[in-house]
């Protein structure tokens, strides 16, 4: 009955989402291999020779969170094939660059019976690792059913999901009973997993994996062409508004409206999702300000605002830019990752509404290293910053502390997960014997 409540439930889920999935990535040329893999087919049937991990990771943030331990995966187990699955298509694409060794980067299927049977006979894998809060019941009973074990990694679950699931026991008891190991980000987040029933003995506290992300440095000269294409030269600061939704281009607008001459900076603009590029460039033609698209030419110096329409590089903008305004938190979205700019001495503001960070907003407070601002004190505080050197200079050496401070969640992970590569059959005569395995 369950399964069948299950399957009705995510066939309507994905019949009234697909008409908004078409029109958002109507252009996009890997709409028809997404759909064809949401179906559950174009899966490979995968040889019974070697070990095969599949790690699951909806969208570009948990991507990076779990790129360093799909790498080492790759290097530590070298019969193993790795298969990597996302939902959203700038997930798909954000794990094509940050984990180059996987053997296979797919679409998760709808989570419905006869299409998850269908799949996991072909995948069959020896471990099946899911990230934070991606719970869906016939991947994790599917890949049961064949052997596989089951793991969490950088999980969590917040105060109103563990109210949810607690009003309804049967869902959660079903949900989490499969899994092998819950790798928490926090002590926080064991009491809810505890409270759900879930065995202590399940749940190990591993820290979070995106305080180990690492974006690639780049080269003095690769920064000298970043901001050429941007448009800054030295006496030019510049302030980005990063991964923006609706309603948080027009703090940017406001703020170049604001600035005057002396001030000289420049207003870099980078959407969170592309299909919105179009819509925010009408948004600053309808303002009067002059700017500049970065996929159609390099930025002039007097331009006032730059629109980063390419995906992929905000990392390298983090690297140059002299504060990091981190959106998603100005509008009831939950917020973005703050610590992202930190590792390059950035100044990080960002809004009130960081209910989906929440370990990420106390890490800030306690080491001072970010400023949480209200929606209309945003621009005064920007400018504040601009004109005071010395407050930067704190603000981004707390950032550093509190990274270098707070790392070793991939470390942690990796220990947790060997016992589960073991515990898989064949895996075990797979793994290196290296420092992490004795």
């Amino acid at each position: 009955m369950f399964s069948f409540l299950w399957d009705f439930f995510v066939s309507v889920g994905a019949i009234l989402a697909l008409p908004r999935f078409f029109y958002r990535f109507r252009k996009n040329p890997a709409l028809p291999r997404a759909l064809k893999q949401k179906l559950g087919f174009g899966f490979p049937s995968l040889s019974a020779e070697g070990p095969v991990v599949w790690v699951h990771a909806v969208s570009v943030g948990e991507v990076k969170a779990v790129s360093a331990l799909a790498s080492r995966l790759k290097e530590e187990v070298p019969g193993c094939t790795l298969l990597v699955t996302t939902i959203t298509l700038t997930g798909n694409d954000e794990a094509k660059k940050s984990i180059p060794q996987a053997d296979h980067i797919l679409f998760l299927p709808f989570d419905i019976s006869f299409i998850m049977k269908r799949v996991l006979k072909k995948i069959r894998p020896s471990l099946l690792v899911i990230t934070e809060t991606d719970f869906w019941f016939h991947l994790v009973n599917e890949a049961k059913k064949g052997g596989a074990q089951v793991a969490l990694v950088n999980g969590k679950i917040s105060e109103r999901s563990a109210r949810r699931f607690k009003r309804f026991p049967f869902i959660s008891h079903r949900l989490f009973s499969t899994i092998d190991q819950f790798l928490l980000q926090s002590e926080d987040y064991e009491e809810r997993f505890l409270a759900l029933g879930v065995p202590k003995e399940k749940i190990s506290i591993t820290g979070n994996l995106k305080l180990d992300t690492k974006i690639k440095p780049l080269s003095e000269s690769e920064k000298e062409m970043l901001r050429s294409r941007l448009g800054v030269t030295q006496s030019v600061k510049t302030v980005v508004f990063a991964s923006t939704h609706p309603g948080e281009e027009e703090l940017a607008i406001n703020l170049a409206k604001e600035l005057d001459e002396k001030e000289q900076a420049k207003i870099v603009i980078v959407p969170r999702h592309p299909e919105r590029f179009v819509q925010v460039a009408g948004a600053l033609r309808l303002a009067g300000l002059s700017f500049t698209q970065i996929s159609k030419e390099s930025a002039g110096p007097s331009t006032a605002v730059v629109l980063v329409d390419q995906m992929g590089l905000l990392g390298s903008i983090y690297q140059i830019t002299d504060i990091a305004v981190v959106c998603g938190s100005f509008t009831p979205i939950g917020g973005h990752n703050i610590i992202e700019p930190m590792p390059f001495n950035v100044p990080v503001l960002f809004g009130p509404h960081m209910f989906k960070q929440p370990e990420f907003t106390l890490l800030a407070q306690k080491y001072r290293a970010g400023l949480m601002i209200k929606i209309e004190e945003l621009s005064k505080s920007v400018r504040e910053l601009l004109a005071n050197d010395q407050k930067r200079e704190e603000l981004g050496r707390a950032g550093v502390r509190l990274v270098l401070d707070n790392q070793g969640a991939s470390a942690k992970t990796w220990q947790q997960l060997l016992p589960l590569l073991h515990l898989g059959g064949e895996v075990r005569d797979f793994v290196r014997p290296t420092k992490s395995t004795l």
